[in-house]
């Protein structure tokens, strides 16, 4: 997740450890993840509604991309990226 987190939330974090374990947080945590649900916001921005099993509790996040040209870039013409703090938010 971490590779592919939107570009505004990777400039402002430092790199290493912080992102590390936000990465370890995601694929050791939300285990047999199922998108449920697509619901586009924008041409830039879609929420996604995920369902899986955090801790042996099933568990439903609303996970949100992001399409950002460089950091606070929204663009069409941008990458698609994830807003970590959506995923992480009561994990």
């Amino acid at each position: 997740m971490v590779k592919n987190t939107q570009k505004t939330w990777l400039s402002n974090r430092p790199k290493g450890k912080e992102l590390a374990s936000i990465k370890e947080l995601i694929t050791d945590r939300l285990k047999n993840a199922n998108i449920q649900q697509e619901i586009k916001i924008s041409s830039v921005i879609t929420d996604f509604i995920v369902t899986g099993t955090i801790e042996g509790q099933s568990v439903k996040k609303k996970i949100r991309l992001l399409k950002e040209l460089k950091p606070y870039t929204p663009s069409e013409s941008g990458e698609w990226g994830v807003n970590p703090i959506s995923a992480l938010k009561n994990i």
